[in-house]
């Protein structure tokens, strides 16, 4: 910079110039400096404040204004605590300043209050400003808001320790509570109970009225649960109909016996979803720490084995472990292993009972029986196995087995005997609801090339009514093909006529409980009566199942009962046995 003056005599005459010459280079370089750190102050997304040495507020910038909602002719001269939520302790910012007078940086999350009165959360470090003396004459303040990235760690951590749908705590919440009350228990001395939770009709529900009311009533049976604990206490989903119970610091046995008594109850009440009154119940399995178990897996599993036992009792009870049970799931275990092997390894065998024509009991086919030849146990009957082939899905498998090996048997006798034979084999839930059943029964029919006419497929009768408008597609497809449609064990379900008369079936079976005291018993005689002669109205083929005495015989041929099946014609038998019936 330069500046110039003239120079005069006392006269007024002029000498000359005066000139002074100035280096403002660092000057420059200073205020472009200050420009440069003003412009990043007001242009940066974090919140920047600038407090003198008695904390009042000299400076913010803009985003400062938007972070808050004070403006900046609000906030000069005022003190920071006006952006003070309470929700921070007075030791908080006694930490603060005793950092701050030491001449060190202070950071930390300040939980602050917006102009608005909403809260945020602030991520923020204060600084300290000195001068060339090393005096304080500032704070620098710089901070940006968090919340919303909290707010995302909160839920998510909240969905990794809970059950989305119901709100409640999942498994592995559940499991971190449990083992923090056995830890206790054996300081304490106290009962830990854990009550494993099964509802006994929720896939009826989903099946007949469909997921969205099946939701509703798990968020309400959640609910109630609840309801029937204390504070300390702990109700968790396992998943799917299953619910799980910590009874923490229990005084005596008898208070568990009370709190499930009132879960059952609570549960058993009616509700109404969606315009519905729902019945619903749960059957209940208990165990305890320390009398039970001492960990949690072992807690866990005898609750869960006791729960087995009082769903097998009939359902809506409760039922305490015993070690027994655990004996019983052993074998129950050693089966299923074995179960898995045994198709591989030709262990089972198909019998076959007769069915005969009333007329003239001549026997006109057979009905296909799954049996399991143990290598240990000798012939196990069905009702040992059949159900764990279904649970554990093996059903299907062994199922197409069953009905390759019946079509082949009946081929070989019809060339043997060169008459026809019927064939009936039983059809399980579980197949049904395969998407590639109908491919995979006409794939059979093809390699084994049976008369489809004289192959019966029979279901029962609660089967059917499931998922009618499904199971009524499958069954049109598989009559297509030529295949009779058999309705078992008929008037034990719960099917009404209209249902009847849409399914594409030709035959009735008269279930063994209605035929087993007839004609002696009255009440019997007028149902299979009923069913006969409905059958016959609907132009169906009837057949009573469960024929063992003469009196029985004699009674259904004259309803015109057209077939009949039992031990009075013939018990289950190998293949080989059933040449000198047909015979």
């Amino acid at each position: 910079a330069v500046g110039a003056s003239r120079i005069l005599t006392p006269e007024g005459e002029r000498l000359g110039y005066a000139v002074l010459i100035l280096d403002t280079t660092e000057r420059n370089h200073m205020q472009a400096e200050l420009y440069k750190l003003s412009t990043a102050a007001e242009q940066t997304a974090d919140a920047v404040m600038i407090t003198n040495p008695k904390g009042e507020i000299d400076y913010v910038n803009h985003s400062f204004e938007l972070m808050t909602g004070y403006t900046r002719r609000e906030v000069m001269g005022a003190k920071p605590s006006i952006l003070r939520s309470g929700y921070q302790e007075a030791a908080f910012y006694q930490k603060l300043w005793e950092a701050l007078l030491r001449g060190e940086p202070f950071r930390d999350v300040f939980i602050n209050r917006k102009k608005d009165g909403a809260i945020y959360y602030e991520e923020k470090t204060i600084t300290p400003l000195r001068n060339a003396n090393g005096t304080v004459i500032h704070f620098l303040s710089v901070g940006s808001d968090i919340t919303r990235r909290l707010q995302t760690e909160e839920r998510l951590n909240y969905l990794a320790t809970h059950d989305v749908q119901t709100e409640l705590p999942n498994r592995v919440l559940f499991n971190d509570r449990l083992d923090q009350a056995l830890l206790h228990t054996l300081k304490t001395g106290r009962t830990v109970g854990v009550l494993y939770l099964d509802i006994d009709r929720l896939k009826v529900i989903n099946e007949t009225l469909g997921h969205t009311v099946g939701d509703a009533c798990l968020k309400e049976i959640a609910h109630r649960l609840a309801a029937c604990l204390r504070p300390g206490d702990t109700v968790a989903r396992f998943g799917g109909d299953e619910f799980i119970i910590l009874l923490d610091n229990v005084a005596a046995v008898d208070d568990v016996s009370l709190v499930t008594r009132r879960i059952l109850d609570a549960v058993a009440e009616p509700m109404t979803l969606e315009g519905r009154e729902l019945f619903v119940t749960v059957s209940v399995g208990i165990s305890l720490a320390p009398q039970d178990a001492t960990t949690r897996e072992d807690l866990v599993r005898d609750a869960e084995a006791a729960m087995d036992r009082a769903k097998t009792a009939g359902k809506n009870r409760s039922q305490f472990f015993t070690p027994d049970m655990n004996a019983r799931a052993f074998v129950r275990l050693n089966m299923e292993a074995a179960l898995r092997h045994a198709l591989e390894r030709s262990e089972f065998r198909l019998y076959f009972q007769p069915i005969v024509s009333l007329a003239d009991t001549r026997v006109t086919g057979f009905e296909a029986l799954l049996r399991w030849q143990h290598p240990e146990f000798g012939l196990v009957m069905p009702t040992n196995f059949i159900p764990l082939l279904e649970e554990t899905g093996l059903i299907v498998p062994v199922g197409l087995w069953v009905l390759e090996t019946a079509c082949l048997q009946q081929v070989a006798w019809e060339k043997e005997f060169s008459r026809p034979i019927t064939m009936a084999v039983n059809l399980s839930p579980v197949q049904l609801q395969q998407d590639k059943l109908n491919s995979e029964i006409k794939s059979i029919l093809q390699k084994t090339q049976i008369a489809t006419d004289r192959l019966y497929l029979e279901l029962t009768e609660g089967v059917l009514m499931k998922q009618i408008d499904k199971n009524l597609i499958t069954l049109r497809e598989l009559t297509a093909l030529g295949i009779n449609i058999a309705i078992d064990d008929f008037g034990t379900g719960y099917s009404s006529l209209s249902y009847l008369t849409r399914l594409p079936i030709n035959t009735l079976k008269v279930d063994r409980a209605f035929v087993h005291d007839v004609p002696g018993n009255i009440h019997n005689a007028k149902v299979t009566q009923g069913i006969v002669g409905l059958g016959h109205s609907l132009g169906l083929r009837t057949v009573g199942e469960g024929v063992e005495t003469e009196g029985q015989r004699r009674f259904l041929s004259e309803l015109d009962c057209g077939y009949a099946q039992g031990y009075l014609f013939g018990k289950p038998v190998p293949p080989a046995e059933c040449a000198a019936l047909l015979g």
